[in-house]
Formats: structure tokens, C-alpha cells, sequence
């Protein structure tokens, strides 16, 4: 079983990706009430609509190697 703190990061990307896809689709009519709804920073929610990663998600600026390399 992953940690906790793994867990609960899992589970609100999960809820921020059902928010956004409910903004995008038209279940909801603003994104401060699919924030509200699914329980997610109303913040977080607007930079993934603009198409930012998640920081765990980018690679790290001190990186020297792509992926093919190491």
C-alpha cells in the first residue's frame, strides 16, 4: 500500500482532472463551482486548464540527462 501522503496527492489529482473535465464538458457552468463541487483549490484547477503540470509531474531544471541518456 502507498504512503499516505502519496495517497491522498493520487486522490486530489484525481478529483482536480474530474473537475476540469466537468468545466470543459459543460456539466458545470463556472470553474468556482466545479471547484467547490469536487473539492479542489479553485486556483490549482484554473493553472491545469492553462495547461500546467502538476510539479511532481515536471522534469527538474537541474536535470543534466533526458530520459534516453540515463
Amino acid at each position: 500500500m502507498p504512503p499516505r501522503d502519496k495517497l491522498q496527492r493520487i486522490q486530489n489529482e484525481g478529483r482536480i482532472a474530474l473537475a476540469t473535465s466537468a468545466y470543459k464538458t459543460g456539466y458545470v457552468i463556472s470553474k468556482g463551482e466545479a471547484s467547490t463541487k469536487y473539492n479542489v483549490p479553485e486556483f490549482t484547477m484554473r493553472t491545469r486548464l492553462q495547461g500546467v503540470l502538476p510539479r511532481h509531474e515536471t522534469p527538474s531544471p537541474l536535470r543534466n540527462f533526458i530520459d534516453i541518456e540515463e
